[in-house]
């Protein structure tokens, strides 16, 4: 009977225990579902935020901060000013929209010239978060004059809020208006841009190790947002690697490319087995549109993202060869060796035999290259970087 007893209290225990944990991993699963449709809404969530932020910021000024301010006005002026109900306040929302005409009007005269040589360049611009919150304080903070404005043209006057807007907001906001005009133009300075898009991506594929990644990975709009970022920002470096004329901004980009995949590698491990489903966004991805037998064979060697990667290679490696770029084109067969070590070191096999293909590919491309034209030195950089490859291969 006794024994009965323990193993019914044991059986209830454990009932309690798994219900409290689904308890537990579903509040944590809303919360990091929010978190990741915040993340893929970025423009509205900071408008709510600044919204927010203003309003509870202008509540706690009136109710812990007015009347110590106002003391300390009398304290410095030696004398009283009087009622802050008597301020004008008319010309507040015309001081605002002349602040936000000078900012936007900048961003987009510098945006609008920096796309040109740089394509896609407003779509990083709106996943800045600096960019969209000060955008947004400066939108929030006029409408919070102008309503201060019509409640004081009907006789509803609140003295803290017209303090607080006049004194503070608009003081902080006028201050910062030209750093940050700086602060767009250096963004849209090539080489930034380019390490910009490399941090970002390296940003989301470390988050994909995470509690929250791993609870929203069976997530398929959240699996599939992630992985069309992750191609985005290698579609990104191509086609600015397409337009741009300056060697050095080329060698950073195709450098940049395998130091994600080398960087994608050491992380992969870590990652949970259902993130290398190959979502609907990486089928329709203009690389993969003729690969729709392979999927299956991605799926299992766990490579869409290296197999995309390479294919970009592979296109620019035929492109700079044919237009002499040979240092350049060199580089592209040194990242795929690198790739390659990468890969011998953390045991992937299925990537190994992928980079072989592709050397195999890079050959047969270099020798008809050399054939037509007269040229072997892609050839001799070829078999050097292959060479290595090849030894690094041996040794392991």
């Amino acid at each position: 009977m006794e024994e009965a007893l323990k193993n019914s209290d044991s059986e209830l225990n454990k009932n309690v225990n798994e219900n409290a944990e689904n308890s537990e991993s579903g509040f944590s699963y809303l919360i990091y579902r929010l978190i990741a449709v915040a993340d893929q809404n970025r423009s509205t969530a900071a408008l709510l935020g600044c919204l927010f932020l203003i309003t509870v910021l202008d509540i706690l000024f009136d109710l812990y901060l007015f009347e110590p301010y106002v003391d300390l006005i009398e304290t410095l002026s030696g004398s009283k000013p009087g009622e802050f109900a008597e301020v004008d306040i008319g010309f507040a929302p015309e001081v605002w929209q002349a602040i936000l005409g000078m900012v936007l009007g900048t961003l987009i005269l510098v945006i609008s010239i920096a796309s040109q040589s740089i394509p896609k360049l407003i779509d990083l611009y709106m996943k800045d978060l600096i960019s969209l919150i000060y955008v947004w304080i400066l939108i929030a903070s006029g409408a919070h004059a102008g309503v201060i404005k019509l409640y004081g043209e009907i006789g509803l006057v609140r003295e803290s809020s017209r303090v607080f807007n006049a004194h503070f907001l608009m003081t902080f906001c006028g201050i910062v208006a030209f750093p940050y005009i700086f602060y767009i133009l250096r963004y849209t300075k090539p080489t930034n841009i380019i390490a910009q898009i490399y941090g970002i991506n390296m940003d989301l594929i470390r988050s994909l190790v995470t509690p929250r990644s791993h609870a929203l990975v069976k997530n398929d709009t959240v699996l599939s947002s992630q992985q069309h970022t992750m191609f985005e920002s290698l579609n990104q470096l191509d086609d600015i690697l397409e337009y741009v004329s300056f060697k050095e901004l080329k060698g950073d980009i195709i450098y940049d490319m395998g130091r994600t995949i080398r960087n994608y590698m050491l992380i992969k491990p870590y990652l949970h087995p259902e993130f290398f489903r190959v979502s609907e966004k990486v089928r329709s991805d203009i690389s993969f549109k003729t690969l729709v037998g392979q999927y299956e064979e991605m799926e299992r060697t766990r490579s869409f993202y290296e197999q995309k990667c390479f294919r970009l290679m592979n296109n620019n490696y035929i492109k700079l060869m044919e237009q002499g770029e040979f240092d350049l084109s060199s580089m592209i067969a040194g990242e795929v060796a690198k790739i390659g070590q990468t890969a011998i070191e953390c045991e992937e096999e299925d990537i190994v035999e992928i980079v072989i293909i592709r050397f195999n590919t890079f050959f047969r491309m270099s020798i008809k290259h050399a054939l037509r034209n007269n040229e072997p030195r892609n050839i001799y950089n070829l078999s050097f970087f292959y060479g290595q490859f090849i030894f690094h291969l041996v040794e392991h």
